[in-house]
């Protein structure tokens, strides 16, 4: 019984990784920096949020900030920064269309909080806390 247990476990956190990435893809859209929607939103400069990972940022930003909009994350060597983004009462004509300081560590998600995918659960039920 204690050797199933031992190889049936990674089978398990694969499968969980892989449902994971697919709630992912199911509430927030990865995009580029020429893609980030600076007419749409603003930033809010006094929250930066550390946590353990990636997952934990979306989650924050899915759960516990309603107006947040999207996220970058930066990943150290010791742990991933969120910067959220909030969604602009009226959107503006004329933004800024440039990152400065934007490296390779940093990745930006848009959360689209109506969008209902029926085939897979949504981030908040799937990323760990």
């Amino acid at each position: 019984m204690l050797s199933l247990k031992a190889v049936a476990a990674p089978s398990v956190w694969i499968f969980f990784l892989m449902q994971a990435h697919r709630a992912l893809l199911c509430t927030f859209t990865i995009i580029s920096t020429k893609d980030i929607p600076w007419h749409k939103v603003e930033s809010h400069p006094n929250i930066t949020i550390p946590a353990r990972s990636e997952g934990v940022c979306l989650k924050q930003c899915l759960e516990s900030f309603p107006e947040c909009y999207m996220v970058i994350t930066d990943r150290t060597d010791e742990q991933t920064f969120c910067f959220l983004y909030y969604a602009r009462s009226k959107p503006i004509r004329h933004a800024a269309q440039t990152v400065s300081g934007f490296n390779a560590n940093e990745n930006i998600y848009v959360l689209n909080r109506t969008e209902v995918v029926t085939t897979c659960p949504l981030a908040d039920t799937m990323l760990p806390a």
